[in-house]
């Protein structure tokens, strides 16, 4: 680090003379110095007059300021984006009722002895999204769905971190708070997870996961039993049959009734047995309607 000693200058006829010294260090070689810490160096030089030799002895002290900690890994391309994604129904391996996704990045930090932490993991104000109009949702449903994306996030240091390491984050969600979704409804979150070194400086980036819906069947279909009888003049026979189903999926439509199979399965037959395609024509379908908002029709 230090250069620039050799010839010393002094006049004849004065006592005084001088020497110059460089001192010169590139500007990354101390940046492992934290703040509040400090190197001395003690240099000992030798000046002769060509007869005589006396040492002397000075210190350079370094004093060190604080780097913030850097975020070196990405899940991308993309430098800081993270991203992650969970799906209706599909549980993690260890708890089904659980929508689970991890994802990490590597920090460093130049101070040596900085110890970076995480400070804080926040949903983004704003930041979540839907990819269907909200007259198709539930409001109350998106009220609980929200409440529970906004503490969805965890994230921790790794194992073993020091000034470098690894932030590993976690997303969790109930699988019953995704259920009124409709098939390939989404439904996108993005937190911002702060890293905070010792003397309390940030570094923060951002965590996007992706929610997407899956199909499920209508339950609870009604349809009432009826009981008609004969008719003694030439009038039909014509009456409604009120079918109601629910659907969890809200936004979902679509629906459709289609005729399966019949069978006499009590009182008397005609002599010449009713065939399936005369029972089928007894019945004939006017449509589904449920509305796109609705869990019922």
């Amino acid at each position: 680090f230090l250069s620039g000693y050799g010839t010393l200058a002094k006049a004849s006829g004065s006592a005084a003379g001088t020497a110059t010294f460089k001192f010169t260090a590139a500007s990354d070689v101390f940046d492992y110095l934290a703040t509040g810490e400090s190197l001395t160096i003690t240099y000992t030089v030798t000046f002769t007059d060509g007869t005589v030799t006396t040492d002397k002895s000075f210190t350079v002290t370094i004093t060190g300021t604080n780097d913030a900690p850097l975020i070196t890994q990405a899940q991308s391309d993309t430098v800081g984006v993270f991203k992650g994604a969970v799906t209706e129904d599909v549980g993690s391996a260890s708890d089904a009722t659980k929508l689970v996704t991890t994802g990490s990045f590597d920090f460093t930090d130049v101070d040596y002895s900085n110890r970076p932490r995480v400070d804080s993991v926040t949903l983004v104000a704003g930041s979540i999204t839907y990819s269907t109009l909200a007259e198709t949702r539930n409001a109350a449903k998106d009220t609980a769905l929200e409440a529970a994306l906004a503490t969805a996030l965890e994230a921790k240091l790794h194992t073993g971190a020091v000034n470098n390491g690894t932030v590993d984050w976690t997303f969790t969600l109930d699988n019953s708070k995704a259920q009124y979704l409709r098939q390939g409804e989404t439904v996108t979150a993005t937190y911002t997870v702060v890293l905070k070194d010792t003397a309390d400086v940030a570094v923060s980036r951002t965590v996007t996961v992706t929610l997407t819906g899956a199909n499920d069947a209508p339950e609870t279909v009604v349809i009432a039993n009826q009981t008609y009888a004969e008719q003694a003049t030439t009038t039909a026979i014509s009456e409604n049959i009120s079918v109601s189903f629910t659907d969890v999926d809200f936004s979902e439509t679509g629906h459709t009734l289609v005729f399966k199979s019949a069978a006499i399965t009590a009182g008397t037959n005609k002599p010449t047995a009713f065939t399936q395609s005369e029972l089928s024509d007894l019945l004939s379908n006017y449509g589904v309607t449920k509305a796109a908002g609705s869990s019922a029709a």
